[in-house]
């Protein structure tokens, strides 16, 4: 369990990252990993109240399912 946040992560080859029920408050690291394989990501089950906006092209599966997340509002592409 890490509790708290991320450290920085460089892992480009990385393509599924699973920090499900971590008591996660903070992923805001996540917005400068280097991650641009990252396919599959797994934030369910922490105390998040916003998600990161990822700079990962290859990423289409996203589960935050049981945070506190109230606004999906920076996801919606206008």
């Amino acid at each position: 369990m890490l509790g708290g946040s991320l450290p920085f992560i460089d892992m480009p080859n990385l393509t599924l990252l699973d920090l499900s029920a971590n008591q996660l408050v903070s992923v805001e690291t996540l917005q400068t990993a280097r991650l641009a394989n990252l396919n599959t990501l797994y934030l369910s089950f922490n105390q998040l109240t916003k998600l990161p906006v990822l700079q990962s092209p290859r990423l289409e599966v996203y589960f935050f399912v049981g945070n506190y997340i109230s606004s999906l509002a920076e996801f919606v592409k206008s």
